[in-house]
Order: structure tokens, then C-alpha cells, then sequence
């Protein structure tokens, strides 16, 4: 995990969606740390004007510890924290 490259990290995963969008994907999961709604607003609204029905899923709890522990950027527990406590459900 590094803060430097969090942009780019999310600005990849914007283009990956994006391709996805026109190449016709039947299902396509966003799997990212969206905390806010706004976060992850121009998806919702991308793949409804691509014609796609989108479901906003909000997969397990906000056990931070667990979330610690199961992250595979090796995410600070900070950041996690920082992460659980503007979560917008």
C-alpha cells in the first residue's frame, strides 16, 4: 500500500469499469474501497446510462480488526480506521 500511488490505483480501476462498459461485459464488479456515496456515484451512474442495471453492495461488517487482517495492500490499520469511521452505509 502507498498513498502516492492511491490515485492512480483508483483512476486504473475507473478505466478498467470503463472498458468493461463498452466491451459489453455481461456482469461487472467494482470492487473498491468506496466509502462515500459520492465515491462511487459515476459508476452508478456510467453503467445505468450503459444500459446495465447496478446493484451497491456492501459485502461483511465493519469489523476493522478483521478488515485489517484481510487486506491484501497491506493497508495501515490508521487507514482502516480513518476508512470505517466516514463509511456511508
Amino acid at each position: 500500500f502507498s498513498y502516492e500511488n492511491l490515485g492512480y490505483a483508483h483512476g486504473k480501476c475507473q478505466v478498467k469499469f470503463l472498458n468493461a462498459l463498452k466491451e459489453g461485459i455481461n456482469v461487472i464488479v467494482v470492487d473498491n474501497t468506496n466509502t462515500l456515496h459520492r465515491e462511487f456515484r459515476d459508476y452508478e451512474k456510467q453503467g445505468k446510462e450503459a444500459g446495465y442495471r447496478v446493484f451497491i453492495v456492501a459485502v461483511g461488517t465493519l469489523d476493522r480488526q478483521l478488515s485489517y487482517s484481510r487486506n491484501s495492500h497491506d493497508v495501515p490499520m490508521d487507514s482502516i480506521n480513518k476508512m470505517a469511521n466516514r463509511w456511508q452505509p
